[in-house]
């Protein structure tokens, strides 16, 4: 009975906990090596439909622990009711551990005429299930599994050639072959019914090929393989650390206008262009000239082109509005240069998803914005190159940060 329960529940939930702890904020990256190998063991020789519920379970720990988060986004600053924010996480959650119990269930389908795993076939199969969250119901590709090693920073140098997906790839395979090779001590040690071979083609084949991606990182972060650019750009970041709870309140927006001048005066004698953050200003600044008119006067004086975050309002041709998160890019004399509107919105956050079918929520989560995506990636015209730009979320799709490359962005 407890082997029975380990096998079946408690490895997928080892699988799911380490899985989140390989992500922020706990950032133990290291564990993403080997966090689906308790996941891997325990779906070895189970029918499709079992695996496919340890997957969804382990997928469940993993998505709960990385979208905690989204509770506190929709109930403090949406002013969402508390328990509908947790039910929306855990449906959120539900949604997107599906793709690992599907995972779970393809997989031990393919297994190899001995029962056993194929390392790539594992590999393939997660990345093939992270590009499909990534896109289907405009994507959702939070927390694919290469972005853990963020800090590790000569593994992921390789991602200019592959994208997230070959860290992701690199990543299964590693776990897949850890798997292999605990069953293999497993079996030697009679904890298994049949010697379980050593995949010494793979081994040596995945060793040369991590070799070989950690090799690549080291040249690339070699400053004598990439010298400074003649156009490299100093920018100063502003981070105001305004409490969310007093941005849109009326009584504190002189406040916050103030503090963003008062720190980009501290750093414009130093850059070539300041950068402040999504939704920056607390008004519209389409529409409110008075301030808008403000704030181009401090550009003009300081002389240094800002790129800032706020949102926008567009008229509509049956006399409504549409709501844009939107970014512009002011010129050191004052002049609006360019707005790009935010493609990926959040789900749950800045807007209701697949309305149609759960219309029952509007009633629900009237605290959530009704903005509308803009119309695509649209490169700007910076100071010293081509500015491609994407807006917080936004950050998670790697096709669209690569459609600005491919639009022609320096930076």
């Amino acid at each position: 009975m407890v082997h029975r329960f380990i096998h079946l529940l408690l490895l997928p939930v080892v699988s799911g906990t380490l899985l989140v702890l390989s992500f922020p904020t706990y950032d133990l990256d290291f564990l993403a090596w080997i966090a689906l190998v308790p996941l891997l063991i325990a779906i070895r020789g189970k029918p499709w439909k079992t695996a496919f519920g340890q997957g969804w379970l382990a997928g469940l720990v993993f998505f709960v622990g990385t979208l905690s988060w989204v509770i506190t986004a929709m109930h403090q600053y949406g002013q969402i009711p508390f328990p509908v924010s947790i039910l929306i996480m855990l449906l959120l959650a539900g949604y997107c551990a599906l793709f690992v119990a599907l995972f779970a269930a393809i997989l031990v389908a393919l297994t190899d005429a001995r029962g056993l795993l194929r390392p790539w076939t594992a590999a393939a199969l997660w990345v093939t299930l992270e590009w499909l969250r990534g896109h289907l119901f405009s994507g959702f590709p939070w927390a694919l599994l290469g972005y853990s090693q963020y800090h590790t920073l000569s593994v992921i140098q390789i991602a200019d050639v592959t994208g997230v997906y070959g860290i992701s790839f690199l990543l299964v395979l590693v776990n897949a072959l850890v798997a292999r090779l605990a069953e293999v001590i497993g079996s030697r040690v009679g904890l298994g019914t049949k010697p379980v071979p050593v995949p010494w083609m793979t081994v040596v084949v995945a060793a040369a090929l991590f070799a070989f991606v950690v090799d690549y990182g080291h040249w690339r972060l070699d400053p004598r393989n990439n010298p400074a650019n003649e156009h490299s750009l100093h920018i100063g970041l502003v981070q105001p650390n305004v409490d969310q709870a007093q941005k849109w309140d009326v009584a504190f927006r002189r406040q916050t206008i103030d503090r963003y001048k008062k720190l980009t005066a501290q750093v414009v004698q130093e850059v070539d262009l300041v950068v402040w953050p999504e939704a920056a200003t607390p008004f519209f600044f389409d529409v409110e000239t008075e301030y808008r008119d403000e704030l181009l006067r401090f550009v003009r004086e300081r002389g240094v082109p800002l790129l800032f975050g706020a949102p926008a309002v567009d008229s509509r041709t049956d006399g409504g509005q549409r709501l844009f998160n939107s970014a512009y890019l002011v010129s050191g004399t004052g002049m609006v240069l360019e707005r790009y509107d935010k493609v990926h919105l959040v789900p749950f956050g800045e807007y209701v998803p697949l309305k149609p079918i759960l219309f029952f929520l509007n009633k629900l989560v009237v605290g959530i914005g009704d903005f509308v995506p803009g119309s695509g990636p649209r490169v700007m015209s910076g100071p010293s190159g081509h500015l491609g730009l994407v807006i917080c979320f936004e950050v998670i799709f790697p096709d669209l940060v690569r459609q600005f490359v491919d639009q022609g962005a320096d930076y």
